[in-house]
């Protein structure tokens, strides 16, 4: 891993929730794993085992729906997985 994320490392079971939230990847009319790949809001294929990787083409971390400058909480209900490079945290 070149680049690993450690500021605000969600635990397993927050992770799991999260992305167990973003939408399944199909492409070309094939559906792949859902334990492994997601797209996330933006549309970026992301990867499960590449979580915190920003120095991985599939990276992902948790982000905030509502950002916690507007009031937003650090739930999982308030939290969506991204592509390390859609993530703008507050």
């Amino acid at each position: 891993m070149s680049g690993v994320y450690l500021f605000g490392q969600a635990d397993l079971e927050t992770r799991r929730k999260v992305w167990n939230k973003a939408r399944p990847l199909k492409k070309n009319g094939r559906k792949y794993d859902d334990s492994i790949w997601r797209i996330d809001v933006f549309g970026q294929v992301i990867r499960y085992d590449d979580y915190g990787d920003t120095g991985s083409t599939y990276g992902w971390m948790t982000g905030h729906v509502k950002g916690l400058g507007q009031g937003g909480e650090d739930s999982p209900d308030n939290l969506q997985a991204l592509h390390w490079r859609n993530n703008h945290d507050e």
